[in-house]
């Protein structure tokens, strides 16, 4: 006879098997088996719990003075990289040599650049204004090339004045990239001359190609200028200077130097040039003396007289104005001398203590004078 030996159901195991691995993403999965026969009886889910981000980032792109640089955010379970962060660039930090302090890049003004042998390159523009000045030198060394890319960024730029000649700029290599560059209006250096033997010259204005220079003297009597204390107006010689387009008198748009010849035997040192207007009114200009002219600067053409001062100084130290006293105004006359922005009539005046030349010292005494620790 057979017995009936009665099945008595699985035995399901307490701890399920993980048969599909959970990741930060996906759900895994249990499998819970018989313990007696080992069959699978049913699955459970692993619910995936989502990306564990780090608390700070890794910096996978380097920051640098004029580049972002870039951190990642990974997970801390999986690895995964989850976003990415910003390092802003700083920019450079210039110090009183025009060095950056970080990355060691050079500057000369708003231009980067590099030394190649004994030339340099310009690497990057940082000018964003509209107009630009390119030196020929930079250093004592010449520029030879403009990088790659170099004036992308001035996108404002309209006008590049460049300290040469266009034959010189010729010679300088420009790279791609630089379309800023060509669509702004090149001013080259520009020299102008006269039958006089006055010339004027320019790279930081803008003359148009065809202007004529046009110099006439002023016969005596012709024009009358206004007494000028310590000035022999008697024996001015007087030029009406004038840039002509097509017969038509025209101004520059920026500053213009001009050299007027200085007579053989003439000491030069003893004249100034002064600006005249149509009343009489003579304005001086810093007049300096080089290679055997008179040489001044001005962004207007109209008459100018060079004029040589008394020979002999009888006024009284301090008395810049030549009023017959020493006051604040001498004083504040002194300061706008030293800044460049007013010239002294009669240059004896200022020399305070006599050491022949006009500086901080001499404006330094005034002000002691003026507060009664010091005697003129």
């Amino acid at each position: 006879r057979t017995e009936v030996i009665e099945a008595k159901g699985h035995v399901e195991s307490e701890e399920g098997t993980v048969t599909t691995e959970v990741t930060c993403t996906e759900n895994g999965e249990l499998t819970y088996s018989c313990t007696v026969c080992g069959d699978a009886l049913r699955t459970e889910i692993i619910e995936a719990k989502g990306h564990t981000e780090s608390e700070e980032g890794t910096v996978t792109t380097e920051v640098t003075c004029t580049e972002n640089g870039e951190l990642t955010y990974s997970c801390t379970v999986c690895g995964d990289a989850l976003r990415t962060g910003v390092i802003e660039a700083k920019g450079h930090s210039r110090d009183e040599n025009d060095v950056c302090t970080v990355c060691g890049a050079l500057f000369w003004e708003e231009l980067e650049y590099e030394v190649s042998g004994d030339s340099v390159k310009i690497k990057r523009c940082w000018e964003n204004g509209a107009k630009l000045s390119l030196p020929k030198y930079i250093a004592g060394l010449p520029v030879t090339g403009v990088g790659e890319g170099a004036f992308s960024a001035c996108t404002g730029l309209y006008t590049v004045y460049f300290d040469g000649t266009e034959a010189e700029w010729s010679n300088i290599t420009v790279e791609g990239g630089n379309s800023p560059l060509f669509l702004a209006e090149m001013v080259f250096e520009l020299e102008l001359s006269s039958e006089s033997g006055i010339t004027v010259s320019t790279n930081t204005a803008t003359v148009p190609k065809d202007a004529v220079l046009s110099v006439n003297t002023v016969e005596n009597g012709n024009i009358a200028i206004s007494p000028i204390p310590g000035y022999d107006i008697e024996n001015a010689i007087v030029y009406d200077i004038s840039l002509l387009l097509n017969g038509v008198k025209i101004q520059p748009d920026g500053a213009i130097t001009v050299c007027i010849p200085v007579s053989e035997g003439v000491n030069g040192n003893r004249y100034t040039v002064f600006f005249v207007d149509d009343e009489g009114n003579a304005t001086p200009h810093r007049t300096g003396v080089e290679n055997g002219c008179f040489v001044f600067e001005t962004d207007h053409f109209s008459y100018y007289a060079v004029i040589e001062r008394s020979l002999d100084f009888d006024g009284r130290i301090g008395d810049l104005d030549n009023d017959g006293d020493v006051n604040s105004v001498d004083s504040n006359l002194m300061k706008r001398y030293l800044a460049g922005v007013y010239e002294i009539l009669i240059p004896e005046s200022a020399d305070i203590n006599g050491d022949k030349d006009t500086n901080s010292i001499d404006s330094n005494l005034i002000r002691r004078y003026l507060a009664g620790v010091y005697e003129i």
